[in-house]
Protein backbone atom coordinates (compact mmCIF):
# COMPACT_ATOMS: atom_id res chain seq x y z
CA UNK A 1 0.00 0.00 0.00
CA UNK A 2 1.16 3.44 -0.68
CA UNK A 3 1.65 5.66 2.44
CA UNK A 4 -0.53 8.18 2.95
CA UNK A 5 0.57 11.77 4.17
CA UNK A 6 -0.20 15.57 3.73
CA UNK A 7 0.15 16.86 0.24
CA UNK A 8 3.46 19.34 0.02
CA UNK A 9 3.47 22.17 -1.35
CA UNK A 10 7.47 21.33 -2.54
CA UNK A 11 7.26 18.02 -3.90
CA UNK A 12 10.25 15.86 -3.57
CA UNK A 13 11.22 13.61 -6.75
CA UNK A 14 13.34 10.81 -6.97
CA UNK A 15 14.68 10.48 -11.00
CA UNK A 16 15.85 7.06 -12.41
CA UNK A 17 18.37 8.48 -15.41
CA UNK A 18 19.40 6.07 -17.48
CA UNK A 19 18.70 8.01 -20.72
CA UNK A 20 19.71 12.04 -21.58
CA UNK A 21 16.28 12.39 -21.74
CA UNK A 22 16.13 13.08 -17.57
CA UNK A 23 18.85 16.05 -17.58
CA UNK A 24 16.89 19.04 -17.99
CA UNK A 25 14.45 17.08 -15.48
CA UNK A 26 17.10 17.21 -13.30
CA UNK A 27 18.35 20.74 -13.66
CA UNK A 28 14.59 21.97 -13.36
CA UNK A 29 14.15 20.03 -10.29
CA UNK A 30 17.08 21.00 -8.99
CA UNK A 31 16.31 24.72 -9.39
CA UNK A 32 13.45 24.48 -7.76
CA UNK A 33 14.34 22.78 -4.42
CA UNK A 34 11.98 19.41 -5.82
CA UNK A 35 15.22 16.82 -6.26
CA UNK A 36 15.24 14.31 -3.60
CA UNK A 37 18.35 12.53 -5.20
CA UNK A 38 18.72 10.35 -8.35
CA UNK A 39 19.06 6.63 -8.88
CA UNK A 40 21.36 5.25 -11.62
CA UNK A 41 21.24 1.93 -13.49
CA UNK A 42 23.35 -1.10 -12.48
CA UNK A 43 25.26 -1.19 -15.63
CA UNK A 44 26.96 2.46 -16.34
CA UNK A 45 26.95 3.40 -20.43
CA UNK A 46 28.96 6.58 -21.62
CA UNK A 47 26.34 8.65 -20.69
CA UNK A 48 25.68 7.37 -17.39
CA UNK A 49 29.17 7.43 -16.14
CA UNK A 50 29.02 11.32 -17.21
CA UNK A 51 26.14 11.84 -15.03
CA UNK A 52 27.73 10.12 -12.40
CA UNK A 53 30.67 12.31 -12.85
CA UNK A 54 28.56 15.55 -12.51
CA UNK A 55 26.41 15.11 -9.71
CA UNK A 56 29.59 13.89 -8.18
CA UNK A 57 31.23 17.03 -8.48
CA UNK A 58 27.48 19.00 -7.97
CA UNK A 59 27.09 17.26 -4.79
CA UNK A 60 23.68 15.74 -5.87
CA UNK A 61 22.84 13.03 -3.48
CA UNK A 62 22.40 9.73 -5.91
CA UNK A 63 22.28 5.79 -5.57
CA UNK A 64 23.46 3.50 -7.92
CA UNK A 65 21.26 0.63 -8.76
CA UNK A 66 22.65 -2.86 -8.27
CA UNK A 67 25.17 -1.92 -5.84
CA UNK A 68 22.99 -1.57 -3.35
CA UNK A 69 20.16 -4.30 -2.00
CA UNK A 70 16.71 -3.89 -1.94
CA UNK A 71 16.04 -3.07 1.77
CA UNK A 72 19.04 -0.31 1.09
CA UNK A 73 17.61 1.51 -1.68
CA UNK A 74 13.99 1.80 -0.22
CA UNK A 75 15.57 3.31 2.92
CA UNK A 76 17.48 5.43 0.53
CA UNK A 77 14.08 7.10 -1.01
CA UNK A 78 12.94 7.22 3.03
CA UNK A 79 15.91 9.13 3.95
CA UNK A 80 15.42 11.31 0.67
CA UNK A 81 11.89 11.76 1.63
CA UNK A 82 10.71 11.02 -2.18
CA UNK A 83 7.37 11.60 -2.75
CA UNK A 84 7.22 10.95 -6.41
CA UNK A 85 9.60 8.62 -8.53
CA UNK A 86 10.11 8.80 -12.34
CA UNK A 87 12.01 6.97 -14.58
CA UNK A 88 13.80 8.12 -17.71
CA UNK A 89 14.92 5.35 -19.93
CA UNK A 90 14.49 2.00 -17.47
CA UNK A 91 12.19 -0.30 -15.92
CA UNK A 92 13.87 -1.08 -12.16
CA UNK A 93 13.06 -4.61 -11.00
CA UNK A 94 12.25 -3.02 -8.07
CA UNK A 95 9.79 -1.08 -9.13
CA UNK A 96 7.06 -2.56 -6.66
CA UNK A 97 9.58 -1.52 -3.76
CA UNK A 98 9.87 2.14 -5.21
CA UNK A 99 6.29 2.49 -5.38
CA UNK A 100 5.82 1.72 -1.72
CA UNK A 101 8.93 3.49 -0.48
CA UNK A 102 7.50 6.97 -2.33
CA UNK A 103 3.90 8.63 -1.44
CA UNK A 104 2.77 8.95 -5.27
CA UNK A 105 4.77 5.69 -6.49
CA UNK A 106 6.69 5.19 -9.69
CA UNK A 107 5.78 6.69 -13.00
CA UNK A 108 7.53 6.32 -16.24
CA UNK A 109 8.70 9.29 -18.72
CA UNK A 110 8.02 7.53 -22.33
CA UNK A 111 8.77 9.61 -25.95
CA UNK A 112 5.15 7.73 -27.20
CA UNK A 113 1.93 7.44 -26.26
CA UNK A 114 1.68 3.66 -25.15
CA UNK A 115 -1.34 2.92 -27.19
CA UNK A 116 0.52 4.33 -30.22
CA UNK A 117 4.70 2.77 -29.37
CA UNK A 118 6.07 0.87 -26.66
CA UNK A 119 9.61 -0.47 -26.60
CA UNK A 120 13.21 1.22 -25.98
CA UNK A 121 13.29 3.19 -29.28
CA UNK A 122 10.20 4.90 -29.81
CA UNK A 123 11.55 7.84 -31.59
CA UNK A 124 13.07 6.07 -34.00
CA UNK A 125 10.14 4.12 -35.31
CA UNK A 126 7.65 6.89 -35.27
CA UNK A 127 10.12 9.17 -37.40
CA UNK A 128 10.77 5.75 -39.76
CA UNK A 129 6.90 5.50 -40.03
CA UNK A 130 6.45 9.08 -41.16
CA UNK A 131 4.48 9.97 -38.02
CA UNK A 132 3.59 14.04 -37.71
CA UNK A 133 3.09 13.69 -33.89
CA UNK A 134 4.39 11.88 -30.46
CA UNK A 135 3.25 11.95 -27.14
CA UNK A 136 5.61 12.57 -24.30
CA UNK A 137 3.49 10.63 -21.39
CA UNK A 138 3.90 9.67 -18.19
CA UNK A 139 2.98 6.22 -17.30
CA UNK A 140 2.45 4.54 -13.83
CA UNK A 141 4.22 1.54 -12.95
CA UNK A 142 1.83 -1.55 -12.95
CA UNK A 143 2.36 -5.01 -13.82
CA UNK A 144 1.19 -4.76 -17.74
CA UNK A 145 2.84 -3.38 -20.31
CA UNK A 146 0.42 -1.13 -20.84
CA UNK A 147 0.23 0.96 -17.93
CA UNK A 148 -2.05 3.77 -16.93
CA UNK A 149 -1.74 7.28 -18.42
CA UNK A 150 -1.17 10.22 -15.41
CA UNK A 151 -0.13 13.06 -18.16
CA UNK A 152 0.27 13.32 -21.84
CA UNK A 153 1.87 16.07 -23.84
CA UNK A 154 1.65 15.80 -28.13
CA UNK A 155 5.04 16.78 -29.78
CA UNK A 156 5.03 17.46 -33.23
CA UNK A 157 7.65 15.44 -35.56
CA UNK A 158 8.50 18.31 -37.95
CA UNK A 159 9.42 17.01 -41.48
CA UNK A 160 13.26 17.44 -40.98
CA UNK A 161 13.44 16.04 -37.66
CA UNK A 162 15.82 13.42 -36.92
CA UNK A 163 16.61 11.22 -33.99
CA UNK A 164 18.67 13.57 -32.12
CA UNK A 165 16.37 16.30 -32.98
CA UNK A 166 12.97 14.60 -31.53
CA UNK A 167 14.62 13.42 -28.67
CA UNK A 168 16.35 16.72 -27.92
CA UNK A 169 12.76 18.28 -28.41
CA UNK A 170 11.84 15.57 -26.11
CA UNK A 171 13.80 16.14 -23.43
CA UNK A 172 13.34 19.91 -23.58
CA UNK A 173 9.46 19.60 -23.17
CA UNK A 174 10.40 16.81 -20.14
CA UNK A 175 10.28 19.32 -17.30
CA UNK A 176 7.16 20.89 -18.50
CA UNK A 177 5.14 18.31 -18.10
CA UNK A 178 6.82 16.89 -14.30
CA UNK A 179 5.78 20.65 -13.42
CA UNK A 180 2.50 20.29 -14.79
CA UNK A 181 1.88 16.70 -13.14
CA UNK A 182 3.36 17.86 -9.60
CA UNK A 183 0.69 20.67 -9.29
CA UNK A 184 -2.25 18.72 -10.55
CA UNK A 185 -0.86 15.81 -7.81
CA UNK A 186 -0.98 19.46 -5.32
CA UNK A 187 -4.13 20.52 -6.42
CA UNK A 188 -6.29 17.18 -6.57
CA UNK A 189 -4.21 16.70 -3.28
CA UNK A 190 -2.63 13.50 -4.99
CA UNK A 191 -6.15 11.80 -6.57
CA UNK A 192 -5.24 12.02 -9.96
CA UNK A 193 -7.54 10.01 -12.79
CA UNK A 194 -5.37 7.66 -14.34
CA UNK A 195 -6.56 6.85 -18.13
CA UNK A 196 -6.32 3.16 -18.78
CA UNK A 197 -4.33 2.40 -22.32
CA UNK A 198 -7.15 0.67 -24.73
CA UNK A 199 -4.81 -0.70 -27.19
CA UNK A 200 -1.29 -2.48 -27.26
CA UNK A 201 0.51 0.11 -29.84
CA UNK A 202 3.17 -1.06 -32.01
CA UNK A 203 6.67 -2.63 -30.85
CA UNK A 204 9.45 -0.22 -31.04
CA UNK A 205 12.32 -2.99 -29.96
CA UNK A 206 16.43 -1.97 -30.48
CA UNK A 207 17.19 -1.38 -34.15
CA UNK A 208 19.08 -4.22 -35.39
CA UNK A 209 21.94 -4.10 -38.25
CA UNK A 210 19.63 -5.18 -40.74
CA UNK A 211 16.67 -2.55 -40.04
CA UNK A 212 19.48 0.16 -41.08
CA UNK A 213 19.36 -1.33 -44.89
CA UNK A 214 17.67 0.62 -47.60
CA UNK A 215 15.73 -2.01 -50.16
CA UNK A 216 15.19 -0.03 -53.20
CA UNK A 217 12.72 -2.65 -54.58
CA UNK A 218 10.13 -2.39 -52.10
CA UNK A 219 10.53 1.10 -50.29
CA UNK A 220 9.19 4.15 -51.30
CA UNK A 221 10.89 7.45 -51.57
CA UNK A 222 9.28 8.87 -48.37
CA UNK A 223 10.13 5.90 -46.31
CA UNK A 224 13.53 6.06 -47.57
CA UNK A 225 14.41 9.92 -46.72
CA UNK A 226 12.67 8.59 -43.49
CA UNK A 227 14.63 5.86 -43.19
CA UNK A 228 17.58 7.88 -43.28
CA UNK A 229 16.40 10.35 -41.13
CA UNK A 230 15.11 8.23 -38.18
CA UNK A 231 19.03 7.07 -38.01
CA UNK A 232 20.36 10.25 -38.02
CA UNK A 233 23.06 10.71 -36.68
CA UNK A 234 22.83 8.04 -33.20
CA UNK A 235 22.73 5.35 -35.81
CA UNK A 236 24.86 6.69 -38.79
CA UNK A 237 21.73 7.45 -40.74
CA UNK A 238 20.70 4.02 -43.19
CA UNK A 239 22.80 2.40 -44.95
CA UNK A 240 22.88 1.80 -49.23
CA UNK A 241 25.10 -0.20 -50.94
CA UNK A 242 26.73 0.43 -54.47
CA UNK A 243 28.43 -2.46 -55.34
CA UNK A 244 30.14 -3.57 -52.95
CA UNK A 245 30.86 -1.52 -50.80
CA UNK A 246 28.39 0.09 -47.99
CA UNK A 247 27.84 3.73 -47.17
CA UNK A 248 25.90 5.48 -44.81
CA UNK A 249 22.95 7.84 -45.98
CA UNK A 250 21.96 10.39 -43.50
CA UNK A 251 19.37 12.53 -45.35
CA UNK A 252 17.73 12.56 -48.56
CA UNK A 253 14.41 14.49 -49.70
CA UNK A 254 11.92 13.22 -52.07
CA UNK A 255 11.84 15.35 -54.97
CA UNK A 256 9.89 15.34 -58.61
CA UNK A 257 12.11 14.31 -61.26
CA UNK A 258 12.08 12.31 -64.29
CA UNK A 259 13.46 8.75 -63.97
CA UNK A 260 12.47 7.21 -67.91
CA UNK A 261 11.47 3.74 -66.09
CA UNK A 262 15.07 2.66 -64.75
CA UNK A 263 15.14 0.53 -61.92
CA UNK A 264 14.66 1.76 -58.28
CA UNK A 265 18.35 2.42 -56.73
CA UNK A 266 19.44 3.54 -60.76
CA UNK A 267 21.84 7.11 -60.08
CA UNK A 268 19.23 9.10 -62.53
CA UNK A 269 21.28 12.58 -62.41
CA UNK A 270 24.64 13.56 -60.53
CA UNK A 271 25.56 17.41 -61.22
CA UNK A 272 24.47 20.92 -60.11
CA UNK A 273 21.84 22.35 -59.56
CA UNK A 274 19.83 19.39 -59.43
CA UNK A 275 21.94 16.89 -57.25
CA UNK A 276 22.34 13.60 -56.42
CA UNK A 277 19.37 11.77 -57.67
CA UNK A 278 18.48 8.72 -57.42
CA UNK A 279 15.10 6.67 -58.66
CA UNK A 280 12.91 4.86 -56.29
CA UNK A 281 9.97 2.87 -56.37
CA UNK A 282 7.54 5.55 -56.95
CA UNK A 283 9.91 8.36 -58.08
CA UNK A 284 12.64 9.93 -57.54
CA UNK A 285 15.45 11.23 -54.02
CA UNK A 286 18.29 13.56 -53.75
CA UNK A 287 20.69 12.10 -51.61
CA UNK A 288 22.12 15.21 -49.55
CA UNK A 289 24.10 13.88 -46.88
CA UNK A 290 26.82 10.55 -47.47
CA UNK A 291 29.49 9.04 -44.94
CA UNK A 292 32.23 6.04 -45.19
CA UNK A 293 34.93 5.73 -42.97
CA UNK A 294 36.54 8.50 -44.61
CA UNK A 295 34.04 11.22 -42.87
CA UNK A 296 30.57 12.69 -44.01
CA UNK A 297 30.25 14.66 -47.19
CA UNK A 298 27.63 16.29 -48.86
CA UNK A 299 26.47 14.00 -52.00
CA UNK A 300 27.84 16.18 -54.20
CA UNK A 301 30.97 16.47 -53.28
CA UNK A 302 31.01 12.85 -52.11
CA UNK A 303 30.60 11.45 -55.62
CA UNK A 304 32.97 13.56 -56.88
CA UNK A 305 35.86 12.19 -54.77
CA UNK A 306 34.79 8.49 -55.20
CA UNK A 307 34.23 8.56 -58.89
CA UNK A 308 30.29 7.71 -58.52
CA UNK A 309 28.43 8.59 -61.76
CA UNK A 310 25.11 9.00 -63.36
CA UNK A 311 23.63 4.76 -64.46
CA UNK A 312 25.97 3.42 -61.78
CA UNK A 313 22.77 1.22 -59.56
CA UNK A 314 22.48 0.91 -55.51
CA UNK A 315 21.77 -2.38 -54.53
Amino acid sequence: MVKSKPVHKVTKVVVLAASPMAVPTIAMLLQEHRLAGVLLPERLDAFSGQLQAQLQQSEIPYCKMGEQSEAVVVAQLLDWHADLAISFGFAPSLKNSLSQATTYGLYYMLGAAPDDYYGPMPSYWQIRDGRRCTHLTLVKAIASEQGDIALSLPIAIEELDTLQSLENKLAHYAPKLVQSFINKLVEHNGQIPLVKSQQQGLQAPLVKEKDLHVDWATMTASQIAALARAGNPTLAGCVVTLGNTSLNLLQAIEVKYPTYGVSPGTLCHVGEPEGVIVATLDGAIRLDILSNVDGVFGAMSFTERFGISAGMVFV
